[in-house]
């Protein structure tokens, strides 16, 4: 399945919202901790996005919308959280605001999760469409978190 209007919506917005993040000035001197704080959510975020990536590997698409001939991917990071590329990208903007020590920063953090949530529920309905398997994966595997329920 080819990008949808939509799905490169999605892209475009998560792409100019990461660069004002990127980009936005430091407003003070942030913290030791915070700094600290901010270099270790920065490169949790890099290392999920690439173990996420590397476990996708021919089915990795910017857009929500699956390829035509990827396969449902359950295994490795995706057994534990379902989008974990989203959750690399929250870690890895907040990592950047805390060590910018910015409230733009932070607020464009937010703003970058909300169309992130938006997005992977727009991207669950259409893993819906074409793998009815889905369901009982999203409902065991948390889409940002992993759940930590007890296995049956």
């Amino acid at each position: 399945m080819k990008g949808s209007i939509k799905g490169y919506g999605y892209v475009t917005l998560q792409f100019f919202i990461l660069g004002l993040i990127f980009f936005s000035r430091a407003a003070t001197k942030a913290p030791v901790g915070t700094l600290f704080l901010g270099e270790v959510l920065l490169l949790l975020g890099l290392i999920i996005l690439v173990v996420a990536g590397i476990t996708l590997r021919s089915a990795l698409t910017a857009v929500p919308e699956p390829k035509a001939d990827a396969p449902f991917i359950t295994t490795g990071i995706y057994k534990r959280v379902r989008h974990p590329m989203y959750l690399g990208l929250i870690l890895l903007a907040t990592g950047i605001s805390c060590i910018r020590w910015s409230a733009f920063a932070a607020y464009e953090t937010v703003v970058l999760t909300l169309v992130l949530i938006s997005k992977y529920r727009y991207e669950d309905g259409l893993l819906l469409a074409k793998w009815p398997e889905a369901i009982s994966y999203q409902v065991r595997v948390g889409a940002l978190l992993p759940i930590f329920a007890k296995e049956k």
